[in-house]
Protein backbone atom coordinates (compact mmCIF):
# COMPACT_ATOMS: atom_id res chain seq x y z
CA UNK A 1 0.00 0.00 0.00
CA UNK A 2 2.73 2.58 0.99
CA UNK A 3 4.97 1.63 -2.45
CA UNK A 4 1.39 2.43 -4.32
CA UNK A 5 1.11 5.59 -2.50
CA UNK A 6 4.97 6.26 -3.50
CA UNK A 7 4.17 5.70 -6.95
CA UNK A 8 1.28 8.10 -7.14
CA UNK A 9 3.02 10.82 -5.72
CA UNK A 10 5.66 10.48 -7.95
CA UNK A 11 3.34 10.72 -10.43
CA UNK A 12 1.57 13.77 -9.53
CA UNK A 13 5.04 15.16 -8.68
CA UNK A 14 7.13 14.70 -11.69
CA UNK A 15 9.52 17.40 -11.17
CA UNK A 16 10.70 16.41 -7.95
CA UNK A 17 11.43 12.85 -8.80
CA UNK A 18 13.70 14.54 -12.06
CA UNK A 19 17.98 13.67 -11.52
CA UNK A 20 20.06 16.34 -12.22
CA UNK A 21 17.46 17.97 -13.87
CA UNK A 22 18.26 21.71 -12.52
CA UNK A 23 21.63 22.68 -14.76
CA UNK A 24 19.22 22.13 -18.25
CA UNK A 25 18.19 24.46 -20.37
CA UNK A 26 15.09 21.79 -20.16
CA UNK A 27 14.34 22.87 -16.91
CA UNK A 28 13.89 26.83 -17.89
CA UNK A 29 10.28 25.75 -19.87
CA UNK A 30 7.32 24.51 -18.09
CA UNK A 31 5.04 22.86 -21.15
CA UNK A 32 6.69 19.82 -22.83
CA UNK A 33 5.55 21.29 -26.05
CA UNK A 34 7.99 24.45 -25.62
CA UNK A 35 10.61 22.00 -23.84
CA UNK A 36 11.04 19.68 -26.72
CA UNK A 37 11.03 22.43 -28.92
CA UNK A 38 13.89 24.07 -27.50
CA UNK A 39 16.19 20.82 -26.94
CA UNK A 40 15.12 20.35 -31.04
CA UNK A 41 16.45 23.44 -31.93
CA UNK A 42 19.76 23.26 -29.28
CA UNK A 43 20.48 19.89 -31.14
CA UNK A 44 19.32 21.17 -34.78
CA UNK A 45 21.65 24.25 -34.15
CA UNK A 46 24.38 21.90 -33.62
CA UNK A 47 24.22 19.94 -36.39
CA UNK A 48 23.84 22.99 -38.94
CA UNK A 49 27.07 24.54 -37.18
CA UNK A 50 28.55 21.09 -37.80
CA UNK A 51 27.47 21.10 -41.47
CA UNK A 52 28.34 24.27 -41.94
CA UNK A 53 31.85 23.91 -40.46
CA UNK A 54 32.08 20.16 -42.25
CA UNK A 55 35.72 21.04 -43.42
CA UNK A 56 37.20 21.86 -39.78
CA UNK A 57 36.28 18.62 -37.67
CA UNK A 58 37.82 20.50 -34.74
CA UNK A 59 34.48 23.35 -35.25
CA UNK A 60 32.29 20.36 -35.85
CA UNK A 61 33.37 18.37 -32.88
CA UNK A 62 33.25 21.60 -30.50
CA UNK A 63 29.48 22.44 -31.77
CA UNK A 64 28.89 18.89 -31.29
CA UNK A 65 29.91 18.65 -27.60
CA UNK A 66 28.24 22.12 -26.54
CA UNK A 67 24.68 20.69 -28.98
CA UNK A 68 24.97 17.81 -26.68
CA UNK A 69 24.95 19.53 -22.98
CA UNK A 70 22.35 21.91 -24.36
CA UNK A 71 19.80 18.88 -25.88
CA UNK A 72 20.92 16.69 -22.85
CA UNK A 73 17.66 16.23 -20.43
CA UNK A 74 19.83 15.53 -17.55
CA UNK A 75 23.56 17.10 -16.48
CA UNK A 76 25.58 16.81 -13.44
CA UNK A 77 28.37 19.74 -12.86
CA UNK A 78 31.05 18.04 -13.77
CA UNK A 79 29.44 17.47 -17.23
CA UNK A 80 30.01 20.61 -17.85
CA UNK A 81 33.57 20.10 -18.06
CA UNK A 82 33.49 19.16 -21.08
CA UNK A 83 33.03 22.78 -22.44
CA UNK A 84 37.09 22.98 -21.94
CA UNK A 85 37.98 20.20 -24.89
CA UNK A 86 35.37 22.44 -26.77
CA UNK A 87 36.91 25.51 -26.07
CA UNK A 88 40.22 24.38 -26.60
CA UNK A 89 39.72 23.07 -30.16
CA UNK A 90 38.07 26.29 -31.43
CA UNK A 91 40.81 28.62 -30.21
CA UNK A 92 43.17 25.76 -31.96
CA UNK A 93 41.42 26.72 -35.35
CA UNK A 94 40.11 30.16 -34.75
CA UNK A 95 41.97 31.93 -32.16
CA UNK A 96 41.04 35.13 -30.47
CA UNK A 97 42.27 37.77 -27.88
CA UNK A 98 39.12 38.77 -27.36
CA UNK A 99 37.03 35.04 -26.49
CA UNK A 100 40.11 34.25 -23.82
CA UNK A 101 38.60 36.89 -20.74
CA UNK A 102 34.95 35.38 -21.09
CA UNK A 103 36.18 31.67 -21.36
CA UNK A 104 38.47 32.39 -17.96
CA UNK A 105 35.61 34.11 -16.16
CA UNK A 106 33.11 30.68 -17.38
CA UNK A 107 35.86 28.74 -15.97
CA UNK A 108 36.28 30.65 -12.31
CA UNK A 109 32.79 30.24 -12.52
CA UNK A 110 32.45 26.88 -12.81
CA UNK A 111 35.47 26.01 -10.42
CA UNK A 112 34.07 27.67 -8.02
CA UNK A 113 29.97 26.20 -8.46
CA UNK A 114 28.64 23.21 -6.24
CA UNK A 115 25.35 22.11 -5.80
CA UNK A 116 24.68 24.57 -3.17
CA UNK A 117 25.40 27.59 -5.61
CA UNK A 118 28.37 29.23 -6.76
CA UNK A 119 31.45 30.06 -4.72
CA UNK A 120 30.10 28.34 -1.98
CA UNK A 121 32.51 25.66 -0.66
CA UNK A 122 34.81 24.06 -3.43
CA UNK A 123 38.60 25.47 -2.95
CA UNK A 124 39.73 28.58 -1.58
CA UNK A 125 40.15 31.49 -3.93
CA UNK A 126 44.09 31.16 -4.15
CA UNK A 127 43.91 28.17 -5.55
CA UNK A 128 41.73 28.88 -7.74
CA UNK A 129 43.13 32.04 -8.91
CA UNK A 130 46.42 29.95 -9.38
CA UNK A 131 44.84 27.13 -11.12
CA UNK A 132 42.52 29.39 -13.26
CA UNK A 133 46.14 31.34 -14.59
CA UNK A 134 47.70 27.80 -15.03
CA UNK A 135 44.60 27.12 -17.69
CA UNK A 136 44.46 30.77 -18.76
CA UNK A 137 48.08 29.73 -19.42
CA UNK A 138 47.48 26.89 -21.17
CA UNK A 139 44.29 27.45 -23.28
CA UNK A 140 46.35 30.56 -24.76
CA UNK A 141 49.00 28.24 -25.70
CA UNK A 142 52.12 29.66 -23.08
CA UNK A 143 54.37 27.72 -21.45
CA UNK A 144 53.81 27.40 -17.58
CA UNK A 145 56.79 28.44 -15.75
CA UNK A 146 58.27 26.26 -12.79
CA UNK A 147 59.51 28.28 -9.57
CA UNK A 148 63.12 26.51 -8.75
CA UNK A 149 63.19 24.15 -5.95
Amino acid sequence: MAYMQRLAWARANPQDMMVAWSYTLARRFDSAAMRAAALTAAAGLALIAAFRHRRQPAIAYAAGIVGSLLASPYLHLYDFMLLFPAAWLLLRVAPAAWVLPPLLACYLFLLLSTHGGPGRGGCSSASASGSARSRARLLAGWPLTRRPT
